[in-house]
């Protein structure tokens, strides 16, 4: 069976303090420690009680022991019965307590502080160091910061303009854990001017305290039990994320009546309305040339914002940033918090916009090289790279030429990738520079003389021409002139009327009477027509220049079998032309085939139809194909007369 537990025997107020809080019972302990009359973490007030060379002893009243408080704490030796507030740190074993004077300070004045932030009391400060974000005050020995947004400053003043300056604020947050302190003076005097009784109107000022914040707004007290909404978009002239950005919970503000609903009770605030506009001067205080110093507030793909004062920013386009550098992203180049030296472009106050350079605050590199080097000059370069349509050429840092592939030869253009490399030295010559649109043109084939110059200029309009058809295409045909340059037919210009497809007229290697109806020597181009030029017979060929066979000394020939291909010659059969003639004038068969001598057959040929040639080439003198042959002899087969029976051989 288990000992009962009993409680631990009463020790003596002086036994060490450290020994009575090894004991295990922690009830004990806390019992030990209430009955403590000095505890740590508490602060009392005393009057000096005696000066030593290393601690002052502090004398408390309501029969507390004495508090040791080290000398170094002082910046000078106190009075004797001087009063202090101590803090005290520590009791040690022999019950001597230990105090410290800055701890007792500050607490007292956290609890100042956290009493101002409740009655929204308003303090004095002296402002000690300035920045972008806002300033540092000195407020009853305590480090503040005040937003610059919570400054009140007026259009163009920096906050550097307040240093030294002793300002009046109102503590709007205090984190006694972090030491964090935070001021407003826009909040200063806010609460001094009330309209409990005065019916709200459209344009009226009120003060208010802010209730609650939202990421669109603030909803503001104004008194009676009327709230209204604070939209973020009405709280300032610049540009804020959140309402936290300005305003905390608790602000005391004064905020103007934009509208006013009776029956629906709402009530629409603004709080810019009671400052200046910036854009109010804009167009006078950055007319385009001006040059400005600001800082970047956000980077974009296409450019980046810049915020020359509170309310008012502008854009620098991401085409503004540089001259020569090719920028695919803005981040690139600038960061946000860079400063940056520009150059106002244009300023539209209506839409609240303004365009800013950064790259115009230097000369024109492109300007500077159209007054270095005018059209006509040579240059040497090297390749940075090649494309199908031509060679881009280093000129400077930063700086190419484009050589198209119809300056490189004075002939017909080709691929540049087959006469140029990648960091090739190549020698060109300046054509022109847009430094509007930052093109440089450069030529090649102009540092030597132009070979065809002579042949346009010999050629005149109007002139009769012998070409010959190079190739054709669906809209026209190029012809080769005799000097070795080309021209083109368009299919307009044919002598067929309208062509759908110059392919279905025209096919190459056709030798044809051109007439000149352009020639534009920079072009390279030559505009030809056939239209009313009448062209000379074509040449005929050498099967086509034999002399035909007249047509009553032409044999007739057979009726071709399947196997045997048709023959326009004679057939070397003597015995069917014998049985083609009437028994009763039966010549003497020839040793060698001899046309018919009988002139019916003949003359049955002849009365053939005039479409019908009886040469064995074709009117246009070409030859004709089997199956045509085949059709002609059908045809005089067809005419000739019925074969003669043949004789008996007792008649013979």
């Amino acid at each position: 069976m288990a000992e009962p537990q009993h409680a631990p025997e009463p020790m003596a107020a002086d036994e060490p303090v450290e020994r009575l809080l090894t004991t295990p019972d922690l009830n004990a302990v806390a019992e030990i420690l209430e009955a403590m009359p000095l505890k740590p973490g508490t602060v009392h007030t005393g009057t000096v009680q005696r000066v030593g060379a290393d601690a002052v002893v502090v004398a408390l009243p309501d029969e507390l022991p004495a508090v040791q408080v080290p000398a170094d704490q002082f910046s000078s030796a106190p009075m004797a019965g001087a009063e202090l507030t101590v803090y005290v740190e520590r009791v040690d074993d022999e019950g001597v307590a230990h105090g410290n004077l800055h701890k007792a300070a500050r607490l007292a004045l956290w609890d100042r502080l956290e009493a101002a932030v409740k009655e929204g009391a308003e303090l004095e400060g002296e402002v000690i160091s300035a920045s972008a974000s806002g300033v540092s005050v000195d407020v009853l020995g305590l480090k503040a910061h005040c937003a610059r947004r919570q400054l009140g400053l007026s259009a163009g003043q920096s906050p550097e303009a307040l240093l030294g300056q002793r300002l009046t604020f109102r503590v709007t947050g205090f984190d006694a854990r972090k030491g964090n302190l935070a001021l407003s003076r826009t909040a200063v005097g806010a609460g001094e001017v009330e309209h409990e009784d005065e019916p709200l109107a459209e344009g009226q000022v009120r003060a208010g305290v802010v209730k609650g914040l939202t990421h669109f707004g603030a909803f503001v007290r104004l008194g009676q039990g009327v709230e209204g909404l604070l939209p973020i978009s009405e709280m300032s002239w610049a540009r804020l994320g959140h309402p936290r950005e300005l305003l905390a919970v608790g602000d005391h503000v004064q905020v103007m009546v934009l509208s006013f609903d009776p029956e629906a009770k709402k009530v629409r605030l603004g709080l810019k309305q009671l400052s200046e506009d910036p854009w109010s001067n804009a167009d006078s205080k950055y007319a385009p040339g001006t040059r400005v110093t600001a800082p970047v507030h956000s980077v974009t793909e296409f450019g980046v914002f810049v915020e020359l004062e509170p309310g008012v920013e502008g854009l620098v386009h991401k085409t503004e940033l540089s001259w020569t550098r090719r920028i695919n992203h803005p981040k690139e180049l600038v960061k946000p918090g860079d400063l940056l030296d520009l150059v106002v472009l244009r300023v539209d106050v209506g839409h609240r916009k303004l365009g800013l350079s950064l790259k115009q605050t230097t000369d024109d590199p492109y300007a500077a090289l159209r007054d270095q080097y005018p059209a006509g000059t040579r240059l040497k370069g090297t390749v940075s790279s090649v494309t199908d349509f031509g060679v881009f050429v280093a000129l400077a840092e930063g700086i190419d030429g484009l050589v198209h592939k119809s300056d490189l030869t004075w002939g017909e253009a080709t691929d540049p990738r087959e006469l140029f490399k990648k960091g090739q030295p190549i020698e060109v010559m300046m054509l022109d520079i847009d430094a509007e649109r930052q093109r440089i043109s450069l030529g090649v084939k102009q540092l030597g003389p132009d070979e065809d110059a002579a042949k346009f200029e010999a050629l005149e309009v109007g002139a009769l021409v012998p070409v010959t058809v190079a190739r054709v295409v669906d809209f026209g045909a190029f012809a080769a002139l005799e000097s070795g340059l080309e021209g083109l037919l368009h299919r307009s210009e044919l002598d067929q009327g309208n062509v759908e497809d110059a392919r279905e007229v025209l096919k190459a290697g056709q030798t044809l009477l051109a007439r000149v109806m352009a020639v534009e020597p920079a072009r390279r181009r030559i505009s030809l027509s056939l239209k009313g030029v009448e062209q000379p017979e074509q040449p005929a060929t050498s099967e086509a220049a034999e002399p035909a066979v007249p047509a009553e000394a032409a044999p007739v020939p057979t009726q071709p079998t399947p196997d045997t291909p048709a023959d326009p010659e004679p057939p070397s059969d003597p015995e069917p032309a014998a049985e083609a003639e009437p028994a009763e004038s039966e010549p003497e068969t020839p040793a060698d085939p001899a046309p018919p001598s009988d002139p019916e057959p003949a003359a049955k040929a002849a009365e053939a139809p005039a479409d019908t040639p009886a040469s064995p080439l074709l009117a246009d003198g070409a030859r004709p194909s089997v199956a045509a042959l085949d059709d002609k002899l059908a045809a005089l087969m067809q005419a000739l007369p019925p074969k003669a029976a043949e004789p008996k051989k007792d008649q013979e």
